[in-house]
């Protein structure tokens, strides 16, 4: 799959699923997102790739202090770490790096990195939680967010942040396992 498909296809997964179906994060469809594939097939090349755009969103927010830049998240999307796509252990591992890595380069409080990936399960759930879904992704991808703007979205949608994550897990339940993993699945064929 060429490295064009997998942005269009995750932008489409990005405003079909998560801002439009879904609708697991209610902040997102006014983010300007900018989507980068890396090609690279080393976990430690798709952690520096991580940490650059994570640089590179940072900086937009001295644009106009917390509005500004041509965009306000990034999705950086792995999909060549042979590691990645033998499960999400290799993506915790690396997140960890990641983690160091934004602390080393002052940027811890400034982004936050979260990472997917098609098999995520949060720690103590079953596989086949349809919960999950809240950090499954087509491929193997971090998104990344200015601090200044989750707390911006925080403050303008009046919601509380915490409950996000439970009311997600709820809806996603609702739509049910067995739809979720055949709508991602639809987004990694060509």
């Amino acid at each position: 799959m060429s490295a064009e498909f997998i942005e269009r296809r995750t932008r489409e997964w990005v405003d079909a699923f998560v801002v439009d179906g879904a609708r697991v994060c209610p902040f997102a469809s006014r983010a300007k997102l900018r989507v980068r594939v890396c090609e690279d097939a080393s976990e430690a090349g798709a952690c520096e790739a991580v940490v650059r755009e994570a640089a590179a969103l940072a900086a937009t927010a001295s644009d106009d202090e917390g509005g500004g830049g041509a965009w306000t998240t990034t999705i950086v999307v792995a999909p060549r770490v042979d590691a990645f796509a033998g499960g999400f252990g290799a993506m915790l591992d690396a997140q960890e790096v990641i983690d160091e890595a934004l602390v080393v380069s002052g940027l811890e409080g400034e982004v936050q990195c979260v990472a997917f990936h098609p098999s995520f399960v949060f720690a103590g759930e079953s596989p086949d939680d349809a919960g999950n879904f809240t950090n499954r992704s087509p491929w193997p991808s971090w998104h990344i967010l200015r601090e200044i703007d989750v707390s911006d979205a925080v403050d303008d949608f009046a919601v509380d942040a915490r409950e996000t994550p439970a009311r997600n897990a709820r809806n996603l339940r609702e739509i049910g396992y067995d739809a979720l993993a055949e709508a991602l699945v639809r987004f990694q064929r060509e």
